[in-house]
C-alpha cells in the first residue's frame, strides 16, 4: 500500500516503521475481532465456517471480475487512469503473437483490413509491440483503400536477421530469434509486398544494427518499385504513465486533466531513434513519421492531454495516444501506396 500511494519503495526508516505498525495493527485485530469472534462462533461447526468462507471469497471474486474491479468506487476522474492502462487495439490479442512466438490466429500472419488470407499482400506492417500498438492505423487504411497486406509482429521483437546478440531483442523474448528470421524470409519470398510499416521501441535496440537490417529491406523494396513508412521514436514518460497520474490525483483529491514531461529531457530518445532512421533512409525510398510531432509542441510532450491517457504503461502509447499520431501515419501510408501504383492519386 505504501509502494502504490507514495510511488517509491521505503527508506529502512519507513520500512521498520511499517513493520512496527503492522505488529500493532495484527495484536489489536487478535484481541478485538478474532477472540470475541472465536466466542461468538464456539458452537458452530468448523466445516459450515470454512464453507461460508470460501463461497463468500469465490462469490467476491465474482462480483470483482464482473464489474471490472468495482470500478464505480472511484471517482469519474480517477477511471480515466484505469481505462487508460487497459486500452489495447481491437485486434491486438488476435494478430501481435506473444514473446515466445505463440499465435492466436489461423495461419502465419493475419490479414490487414479484413481481407482474405489468401490475398497477395502489399502492405506489411512488421515489428515489435510499437508497430502491434499502429495496427489500427494501418488496418483502416487497408480497408479503405482495399490494398491487401499482412501483420508480422511480435513484442520486444524489431525486424532482424541472423543470430541472437546483445541489443537484437531476440536474448530477451524467447521466440524473437525463429520468428524474426521467418518473417524476414516470407517478405523475401513474397514479391508482392512492395509498402512495409515498421515501428519499433527503437531506444532497446542496437541502433547501428537495426538501422542496417532496415536499409537491407529498404533495398529489396526499392528493387521491386516498393517504399518503407518507418514510424521513428515515441516519446517515453520515464515511468508508469497512468498509475503515476492516478497517484498525483489522488493526492490532489481533484482532476488533473493534463500532464507533461519536457521534450529537451527526450533528447537521448530522439538520438536513437534518429541513428535508426539515418541509416535507414539513406536509400531513399524510406517515408519518416515522428510521433513527437504529434504528442509534444516545442516545450513539452503530452503523457494526458484534456483528461485523457495517451500511455498505457511505460512507453506504449494508448488508443487515444494512436489516434493522435493517425492523421500523420495514415497520410503517409496513402501517399506511399500512390508513389507504388497500389491506388489512384489522392
Amino acid at each position: 500500500m505504501f509502494r502504490e500511494r507514495a510511488g517509491a519503495e521505503p527508506s529502512p526508516l519507513q520500512a521498520a516503521l511499517l513493520i512496527l505498525v503492522s505488529i500493532v495493527a495484527g495484536w489489536l485485530s487478535y484481541q478485538f475481532v478474532e477472540q470475541p469472534g472465536r466466542k461468538r462462533l464456539r458452537n458452530v461447526p468448523i466445516t459450515i465456517l470454512l464453507a461460508a468462507c470460501v463461497a463468500s471469497g469465490f462469490a467476491f471474486t465474482a462480483v470483482l471480475n464482473k464489474t471490472d474491479g468495482l470500478q464505480g468506487r472511484l471517482p469519474p476522474y480517477l477511471r480515466a487512469a484505469s481505462t487508460a492502462m487497459k486500452s489495447e487495439g481491437p485486434r491486438s490479442y488476435e494478430c501481435q503473437r506473444d514473446v515466445d512466438g505463440t499465435k492466436h490466429s489461423p495461419g502465419d500472419f493475419c490479414s490487414l483490413g479484413g481481407m482474405a488470407s489468401g490475398a497477395n499482400p502489399t502492405i506489411m506492417l512488421w515489428g515489435d509491440s510499437f508497430s502491434n500498438m499502429v495496427q489500427p492505423i494501418v488496418d483502416g487504411v487497408s480497408a479503405e483503400t482495399h490494398v491487401p497486406g499482412i501483420v508480422a509482429t511480435l513484442g520486444g521483437c524489431p525486424p532482424f536477421r541472423g543470430k541472437v546478440f546483445p541489443g537484437s531483442g531476440a536474448e530477451i523474448f524467447p521466440g524473437c530469434e525463429r520468428y524474426a528470421n521467418f518473417a524476414f524470409d516470407h517478405f523475401m519470398d513474397t514479391p508482392s509486398i512492395k509498402l512495409v510499416v515498421v515501428a519499433g521501441d527503437w531506444q532497446r535496440y542496437e541502433s547501428i544494427y537495426e538501422g542496417n537490417v532496415l536499409k537491407d529491406i529498404a533495398k529489396v523494396l526499392a528493387a521491386r518499385g516498393g517504399k518503407m513508412v518507418l514510424v521513428t521514436a515515441v516519446p517515453n514518460p520515464r515511468g508508469d504513465s497512468p498509475r503515476d497520474w492516478a497517484r498525483i490525483q489522488v493526492a490532489a483529491g481533484h482532476e488533473i486533466s493534463d500532464m507533461t514531461i519536457s521534450r529537451a529531457g527526450q533528447a537521448d530518445i530522439v538520438q536513437r531513434g534518429n541513428q535508426i532512421a539515418d541509416i535507414a533512409k539513406q536509400v531513399g525510398n524510406v517515408t519518416l513519421v515522428d510521433p513527437f510531432d504529434a504528442l509534444c509542441n516545442q516545450q513539452v510532450c503530452f503523457t494526458v492531454k484534456d483528461g485523457v491517457g495517451l500511455y498505457k504503461d511505460t512507453d506504449h502509447l494508448t488508443q487515444d495516444g494512436v489516434k493522435l499520431l493517425a492523421p500523420r501515419l495514415s497520410s503517409a501510408i496513402r501517399q506511399a501506396l500512390v508513389d507504388i501504383g497500389a491506388v489512384e492519386k489522392l
